[in-house]
């Protein structure tokens, strides 16, 4: 949040202003050290005009939360204000400074409009009406899966690859419980088949097997079994984007798109340590 704050903050001030202030204080502020990026800041020759606003919005960046979770862009804004009522100094440039103070209030307020719409997001199993089913049957609503890292997990039960993958799939979800949810897609021949393989996986989700989407994830995403590639390789261009067979699962984004694919099929269990679960969860 403070990134984005301050990079509306940079185009305000001309391109040489804007390079040099934003490579290095974002490897500072990446790392969580607001007082690195302040530093910077401070002594940057692109500020030696404006010592007195440099250091006033020094300030406030050093003293403005470095962790991820308690950034808002708004308590930037509110920190250089009470910086202002204090410091007791007659300002000498006032208009530049109020200026300064206005650009990073305003790129603050834009911030948290961003985040706050961002939180807004409609999910993609509630844009897809896919109908997502719990181990008792019973519809779940996808907004219930906020806070979590999602994905989908195509599998079927007659594979021998998929069977072999089950048990990891089932350790790693326990391991990671309340922070991750799977949504099995069935590519089993019949809806009695993938119930009944369901019955055999973990405390997860599954993909109404009457759902069309079920089959439309399967063309999205590029993944289906070699028993399925009459139905979905029957073109050039469905056989370009096919990435591979079952089993395999699909990390996602907010809005549906891919963040991470595990190619369970070639890797085993070892894809599963490329699902870096705290980077990627759904907003609350």
């Amino acid at each position: 949040m403070i990134l984005a704050a301050l990079s509306l903050l940079c185009l305000a001030l001309g391109p040489q202003s804007s390079a040099a202030f934003t490579h290095t204080a974002s490897l500072y502020a990446s790392q969580g050290q607001g007082a690195g990026a302040a530093a910077h800041l401070a002594s940057s020759r692109a500020w030696a005009g404006c010592s007195l606003a440099g250091s006033r919005l020094a300030a406030g960046i050093a003293r403005f939360p470095t962790t991820q979770s308690s950034s808002r862009g708004g308590g930037l804004a509110l920190r250089m204000a009470d910086d202002k009522k204090g410091d007791g100094k007659e300002d000498t440039e006032g208009k530049y400074n109020k200026g300064v103070d206005d650009w990073v209030s305003d790129s603050a307020a834009k911030a948290d409009s961003l985040e706050k719409a961002f939180e807004l997001q409609v999910d993609c199993f509630t844009l897809d009406c896919a109908k997502l089913l719990n181990k008792a049957g019973k519809e779940v609503d996808p907004k219930t899966l906020r806070g979590r890292s999602v994905a989908l997990f195509f599998y079927a039960e007659w594979c021998p690859a998929c069977r072999e993958f089950l048990p990891y799939m089932k350790r790693f979800y326990e391991e990671q419980k309340g922070k991750i949810e799977l949504v099995f897609v069935s590519s089993d021949d019949s809806k009695e088949d993938a119930l009944a393989s369901f019955n055999n996986h973990g405390d997860w989700l599954m993909l109404d097997y009457d759902s069309p989407k079920r089959d439309e994830y399967k063309l999205q995403h590029g993944v289906w079994s070699g028993r399925e590639a009459a139905k979905f390789g029957t073109s050039i261009a469905a056989l370009k984007g096919r990435k591979s067979g079952v089993p395999a699962v699909m990390v996602l984004m907010l809005d549906g798109e891919v963040c991470r694919y595990l190619p369970a099929e070639q890797s085993g269990v070892e894809c599963l340590l490329k699902w870096d679960v705290e980077e990627v969860l759904w907003p609350k």
